[in-house]
């Protein structure tokens, strides 16, 4: 008897997700983020960009290669937003529309698929949105879905909320819950800013390893080589963290020119934001002064109220409160000596910190990470291009280009 055989369907997920870390490279740094969540009666899987569904009862008596396919399957509807871009479209069509993109991309990779995956080399190298549209043609001329395979269980929409987790995480039981409230178009600019972040860290790690196919380096052109700096990428995400409302008093100018008025997003409350930064030996002169730039430019363009500045090593050094009257910065760096993630995220539990969003500044040398993780958005800027250092257990990773 096999030795897959005898173990549970949630260990099988479990061991199937960490080969597929271990040896996919460039899905393995998608998936990190996905909560495994059982559900009985499932026929396959599927995922709101939160958690990762899939049926017992199907897992059980798959193929392990198969169950790896269909995690990084899943997974790639979350890299390529797929769960947030329906709009007003079809559910059932879109779906399908979905996986003959992501299957030709899983094809490319050399991933093994059987027949009940959807896939036709004529979709090859098309977006979602594209072979939508085809197959709505066809279904208006009377054509009927293929015969020939069968769509995953549906991309699911994720919901408004922190979601908190009501299991432990990665025990492949239960995931992490919404408010139940549809996502605003602010919620969704950050899970789009927090995918590109992914899959520029996927790609990388893939042609770190030699394993990313040319066909799949073309089509992520903006992944392997962005053409905004990574300057305007950090105040895009400032801007989505701390905009949570609408209003038509003041029409969104870009688009009036052309006679459309939208209104214009606001913030009711900014609150504060913290800046974690690694002042440790390892990170140099020329890169802590690009950190300390960032913090004027954070407090010139971000209406805030106050931005507290942790500077920390193996231990919390010192804690400076920042505002706009503290322009031009001038900051002294105390203690040089290891790295360590935990004292400075155990500062802000401890101090009841309610920051609007965390940014860590840090050339990640480290795997020292809290275990109790920030309920809001954090982002790590770092230089390093080492695979190792860029999967942390939480938050989105932002590397710096200069």
């Amino acid at each position: 008897m096999n030795m897959l055989d005898e173990i549970s369907p949630d260990r099988l997920m479990i061991k199937a997700r960490n080969r597929v870390i271990n040896r996919e490279h460039f899905f393995g740094s998608i998936i990190l983020k996905l909560d495994l969540v059982e559900e009985p009666g499932l026929p396959t899987m599927a995922t709101d960009g939160i958690n990762l569904y899939y049926g017992p009862e199907y897992v059980a008596k798959q193929n392990f290669k198969i169950v790896m396919t269909d995690i990084c399957h899943e997974g790639l509807h979350c890299g390529l937003c797929h769960h947030v871009r329906r709009g007003k479209r079809d559910p059932k069509l879109w779906n399908y529309a979905t996986d003959y993109a992501v299957n030709w991309i899983l094809k490319e990779f050399g991933l093994e698929m059987d027949d009940t995956f959807l896939y036709d080399p004529k979709y090859a190298d098309m977006t979602a949105e594209t072979i939508y549209k085809i197959l709505k043609k066809e279904q208006s001329e009377g054509k009927s879905p293929p015969s020939k395979g069968k769509p995953c269980c549906g991309i699911r929409e994720p919901k408004s909320g922190k979601g908190e987790s009501d299991g432990k995480e990665g025990d492949g039981k239960k995931g992490k819950k919404g408010s139940g409230k549809a996502l605003s178009p602010a919620e969704i600019s950050v899970i789009e800013f927090d995918a590109k972040c992914t899959m520029k860290q996927a790609l990388q790690a893939a042609k770190n390893h030699g394993t990313l196919p040319g066909s799949i380096k073309s089509m992520f052109q903006d992944f392997c080589e962005p053409k905004l700096p990574w300057q305007n990428l950090l105040r895009q995400f400032l801007e989505v963290v701390t905009k949570n409302d609408y209003t038509w008093s003041r029409p969104n100018k870009r688009y009036i020119s052309q006679g459309i008025f939208l209104p214009t997003a606001h913030s009711m409350d900014l609150g504060t934001l913290v800046a974690l930064t690694d002042i440790s030996a390892s990170v140099n002169n020329p890169l802590l002064k690009t950190f300390f730039g960032e913090l004027s430019g954070m407090l010139t363009y971000v209406n805030l109220e106050k931005i507290y500045l942790i500077l920390v090593d193996t231990k919390v050094q010192k804690v400076i409160e920042l505002t706009k009257a503290d322009l031009p910065l001038k900051i002294d760096v105390v203690g040089r000596g290891g790295t360590d993630f935990r004292p400075g995220f155990d500062y802000i539990r401890e101090h009841n910190l309610k920051p609007s969003c965390i940014i860590y500044f840090t050339d990640m040398e480290c795997l020292s990470y809290p275990n109790i993780h920030p309920t809001c958005k954090t982002l790590w800027c770092t230089e390093t291009k080492h695979p190792r250092f860029l999967k942390p257990p939480f938050g989105t990773v932002l590397q710096i280009e200069e």
